[in-house]
């Protein structure tokens, strides 16, 4: 399993987000993917809120996960920064200020949850989400995962 910080391209962190809610921060993200990986935005989007159909990825903390299994050859791993905050139906009910979101190929059934497992696991810090909610530019977003995360 690459790491976490190996995998998220700086192109792929969006910062300061002015998304209010779910669906608007989901769309960012996948529009951001298309404009960097060859995919179908609107494909990804269904994908992903097919997924948060069944049930929100708002984890609690300010932290969302929404992730799911495409036709991709590598994961791909976006990430988006609302200091603010946006309503994501997160189970605490508070609002959500770090959105991670994870394409698995379909046949990783076991890394895939091993990448869900890691991110929940470095985002467990509340000095590490502040770290990354503080960050500057997204290399140093990047930096904070890198020399936090679990190897």
């Amino acid at each position: 399993m690459p790491s976490i910080a190996k995998l998220i391209n700086p192109k792929l962190v969006a910062l300061n987000i002015k998304a209010a809610e779910k669906s608007s921060a989901i769309s960012s993200l996948c529009e951001l993917i298309s404009q960097n990986i060859k995919c179908d935005p609107e494909s990804l989007y269904n994908t992903i809120m097919n997924r948060e159909s069944l049930q929100s990825t708002a984890v609690g903390h300010g932290i969302a996960l929404p992730h799911a299994r495409c036709e991709v050859d590598t994961f791909i791993v976006a990430a988006a920064v609302s200091e603010k905050g946006m309503n994501f139906n997160s189970i605490d009910n508070l609002p959500v200020n770090l959105v991670f979101l994870i394409i698995s190929p379909k046949n990783e059934t076991s890394n895939y949850l091993q990448m869900l497992s890691q991110i929940a696991a470095l985002l467990n810090s509340e000095k590490i989400r502040k770290e990354l909610i503080a960050a500057k530019t997204p290399e140093e977003f990047i930096d904070i995962i890198k020399k936090n995360e679990r190897r």
